[in-house]
């Protein structure tokens, strides 16, 4: 009843938005993938090399817990998993992707 799919679908949108407005910010960010709500972030020294920024990656994900957004560490730290709830609004979007942007500016 409350197509489910296309909410996924939209909010995925707007935070995939929000997360290429950041990889065009930060050359930390080596590439964003994902499906509907399911999205990454995968962290690279150079984009050259696309050699995983392990340490870095461990430390954005640390400050994103500390500072209230909630997110799944992977690969040693190269990776950060986004999987928000369905009710999530794009006010909350807009504060996770700042709250991104701000942890990803300390370690940079």
């Amino acid at each position: 009843e409350e197509s489910l799919v296309d909410v996924a679908s939209k909010i995925g949108q707007y935070w995939q938005g929000h997360l290429r407005a950041l990889a065009d910010k930060h050359e930390i960010i080596g590439d964003i993938r994902g499906r509907g709500l399911l999205q990454g972030v995968e962290f690279v020294t150079d984009r050259v090399s696309r050699t995983p920024a392990y340490s870095q990656g461990q430390q954005i994900g640390r400050l994103c817990l500390e500072n209230g957004l909630i997110v799944s560490v992977r690969r040693s730290g190269s990776v950060l998993r986004f999987v928000p709830p369905f009710t999530t609004t794009e006010d909350q979007m807009d504060l996770a992707a700042e709250i991104l942007d701000h942890a990803i500016s300390s370690v940079s």
